[in-house]
């Protein structure tokens, strides 16, 4: 799985004090899906650059056996 790496970018002063303020309301304009989605292509690119294999990021799955103890 390659994700395609997105760029956002805004015109403005550093340190403005309504940065965060902007950020948050970007944020907050995004729908759940999407914020999900978002965020998501954040860690795998961050695995990717570390040189991890995308597998780790797989659900693990095991198969356990549990017994009920006869009372």
């Amino acid at each position: 799985m390659t994700s395609e790496m997105k760029s956002y970018s805004r015109l403005g002063k550093i340190g403005e004090e309504d940065d965060k303020l902007r950020d948050y309301a970007e944020w907050e304009r995004l729908g759940n899906e999407e914020r999900f989605r978002v965020t998501w292509e954040l860690v795998v690119q961050a695995w990717e650059i570390q040189g991890k294999s995308l597998d780790e990021l797989r659900f693990q799955r095991s198969v356990t056996r549990i017994e009920r103890r006869k009372s």
